[in-house]
């Protein structure tokens, strides 16, 4: 089910500055106009199967939600479920988002009753993102909990719980800004591309 909540939302621009936070990016289906496979060859390699090379394309103006997440609340768990001859395999993945306000709230509220795709740099995997959900198995949000935080531990954010069935290894980009400058983060880091043609690395 497709709510259209994200039909005219702005990417943002934000910046993390404190430590301890990384990105993850949460992209409607809706967003897409073409979601990629693995792509397997006649002679395939060992994991190929789970290796996405090509690049995902978004619509102009629908670039994934950037969510900071503190980094040492981030858990990716998989179990089997099913009887034998049918069995297949379901992943759980948890996050802090750290933070609150009106504009989190809406945007994450929308989440919940949204398919998409999440994307998260695991700090092990070298090689680019981990790809949580497809486009005929999206993620959903399985549990969204607050959490007001206190004075002294100020964990103020939100917790969420992300359940999908499919997990891929995405070498691809991930474009971060639709404005001039047409920002997109690759597996080396952020590479802008400006108005004359020049493209900055850093």
């Amino acid at each position: 089910m497709f709510t259209g909540k994200y039909q005219t939302l702005e990417a943002s621009t934000n910046e993390l500055r404190e430590i301890g936070y990384i990105s993850a990016w949460a992209a409607p289906i809706s967003s897409f106009t073409a979601i990629k496979r693995p792509t397997l060859s006649i002679v395939s390699v060992c994991g190929d199967a789970y290796i996405i090379t090509d690049d995902h394309e978004w619509l102009t103006g629908r670039e994934p939600i950037e969510l900071f997440a503190k980094k040492d609340t981030i858990e990716i768990n998989g179990e089997s479920v099913g009887v034998i001859g049918g069995a297949r395999q379901i992943f759980r993945t948890k996050l802090f988002i750290k933070g609150d306000g009106s504009g989190a709230e809406e945007i994450l509220t929308n989440l919940l009753n949204e398919p998409f795709i999440l994307f998260v740099r695991d700090l092990d995997f070298k090689g680019g993102f981990i790809q949580l959900g497809s486009e005929s198995l999206p993620g959903e949000i399985e549990k969204k909990s607050g959490k007001s935080g206190s004075l002294i531990s100020g964990g103020k954010g939100t917790e969420l719980t992300v359940r999908c069935f499919d997990r891929f290894f995405y070498h691809g980009i991930i474009p971060l800004i639709s404005a001039v400058f047409g920002a997109i983060l690759t597996d080396d880091g952020v590479s802008l591309q400006t108005d004359d043609g020049k493209t900055l690395e850093f």
